[in-house]
């Protein structure tokens, strides 16, 4: 395995990075809404390569657990190195960002709320919450990661489960 997952981690939340500078000079509101799609794509890539790279070191076998720890570790680390960018940005960059995305929570929650039916009290409750946090302080951003660790460990166990291959065991 060597240092597969941390050098294709390193590329992933790199390359993560750069596309979110694209897509948030293009524009925000795009940036906002929609960068984690690419985000996701560029992971599962880099966790999809680095299994096959170790996969073809093995001889084209590579047992669940070969498959799935490197996998997940590639994700752990480019959604650590993704969770900082972010922090970064939306604190000290561009800390007009979290205003424009309190908007468009308030947005959506003004749909959904509509959808489950809460009671004025209970939408006055979500409203203060939303409109009192920042989504992206420290502790927020610190369980990010945590937070991914979930998806990140279903997305290794599909990518684990497709690529598996055991030696075929002959018997005398």
């Amino acid at each position: 395995m060597g240092n597969l997952p941390v050098k294709y981690g390193l590329i992933a939340g790199g390359i993560s990075i750069v596309l979110s500078i694209i897509l948030y000079f293009e524009d925000s509101t795009v940036y906002l809404k929609y960068n984690t799609i690419p985000m996701y794509i560029i992971q599962i890539y880099f966790m999809v390569y680095v299994v096959s790279k170790i996969k073809k070191q093995h001889q084209g076998f590579i047992t669940f657990n070969d498959a799935f720890k490197p996998a997940w570790l590639t994700y752990i680390l480019s959604s650590t190195i993704i969770a900082l960018y972010t922090y970064v940005l939306m604190n000290y960059l561009d800390p007009s960002l979290i205003d424009m995305l309190k908007e468009l929570q308030l947005e959506a929650f003004e749909t959904a709320s509509k959808m489950l039916k809460y009671t004025d009290e209970q939408k006055e409750d979500l409203l203060d919450q939303l409109e009192n946090t920042n989504p992206y302080d420290l502790k927020s951003i610190a369980a990010l990661p945590i937070s991914y660790l979930f998806p990140g460990a279903i997305i290794a166990l599909i990518i684990a489960l497709i690529k598996r291959q055991d030696p075929i065991q002959i018997s005398k």
